[in-house]
């Protein structure tokens, strides 16, 4: 029996890095189609399939989107790209603003337990089971 590979569906990663590859071909002037994101971006060039090539091109479309809204003056510079983009633009900055506010509020309770266990003899600590974590 010969070996199939029907088995073998892309990730969600591969999927995102797919989509990402594509809205950078529309940055340089490629446009896009629904038909071209279908197709895989490993026929047309090499592209690695991790976290770290995922953040990368997220970066960069961030960084184009967000210079290209501040020369323009209007509320959003996606609004010269397709509606794929727009609409990545969008859920990218909620997702985005939802990350910096849980990250902030993660600093405000590191900040409120070190003055909380500042405020505890080693006695206290020691009582509370917390005698091994330092201030």
């Amino acid at each position: 029996m010969p070996c199939r590979s029907d088995y073998l569906e892309p990730t969600a990663l591969e999927i995102e890095i797919s989509h990402l590859v594509y809205l950078h071909d529309e940055i340089k002037g490629i446009p896009f189609t629904q038909e071209e994101w279908r197709r895989t971006p490993q026929t047309r060039r090499h592209v690695r399939y991790d976290q770290a090539t995922a953040d990368r091109l997220t970066r960069e479309l961030c960084a184009v989107l967000s210079n290209t809204r501040k020369e323009s003056g209007r509320k959003t510079g996606a609004s010269r790209y397709s509606l794929e983009m727009q609409m990545w633009w969008r859920d990218h900055q909620a997702l985005d603003a939802k990350r910096k506010a849980a990250e902030a509020a993660e600093r405000k309770n590191r900040k409120v337990r070190a003055a909380a266990l500042a405020k505890l003899t080693p006695a206290e600590r020691s009582a509370l089971g917390l005698a091994a974590i330092r201030k």
